[in-house]
């Protein structure tokens, strides 16, 4: 909710609003910047803690099929095309990983 008329128009000249002004990029962006610091504070106390860590998160993505009615339904195509970038940009191979989630038809 956008309750100042000067936030909206900084946000909007920062081309952070949609045409119908929601903020969906900047929430996105926020949500991601919240889970990098939690997992930080989550290394940080295992290791306090002398915790074993089993699980390292590389990397997470998502995308959007300009031409799909929906968010919830990226081709096939689009998915496979994600998951080989963020396998790249995370210098993983596919046989690194024993689970991997995908959502869409």
């Amino acid at each position: 909710m956008l309750l100042s008329l000067d936030s909206t128009i900084l946000l909007e000249q920062r081309k952070l609003l949609s045409p119908d002004t929601s903020m969906r990029e900047l929430i996105a962006m926020l949500v991601v910047r919240a889970l990098r610091l939690s997992l930080s504070r989550y290394i940080m106390l295992y290791k306090i803690d002398r915790d074993t860590i089993q699980t390292v998160v590389r990397g997470s993505g998502s995308n959007q099929d300009s031409w799909k009615p929906t968010l919830t339904q990226p081709s096939a195509e689009s998915q496979e095309t994600l998951i080989r970038r963020f396998y790249a940009q995370a210098e993983l191979g596919f046989e690194d990983t024993r689970y991997v989630e995908a959502h869409g038809k």
